[in-house]
């Protein structure tokens, strides 16, 4: 098993601009850098939907409000 130093660590968690969290600590020590890279950019990308979502969720309640 290929274990990360805190050097790796950072420069993934540097390179798509956020800090990990304990869940992306452990698979960053597992070694397996594929595995990473697509946990960390499906975690963002849920992140960038449910931002979404809570907008459209606003841009339709002021339009029912509007027209009430």
């Amino acid at each position: 098993m290929i274990i990360f130093d805190l050097f790796i660590e950072e420069f993934l968690c540097r390179s798509i601009n956020k800090f990990c969290n304990d869940n992306e600590r452990k698979d960053i020590e597992r070694g397996d850098i594929e595995n990473v890279c697509s946990r960390i950019q499906t975690h963002l990308l849920a992140d960038k939907i449910n931002v979404l979502a809570e907008k459209l969720l606003e841009i339709i309640n002021r339009s029912i409000d509007q027209m009430n």
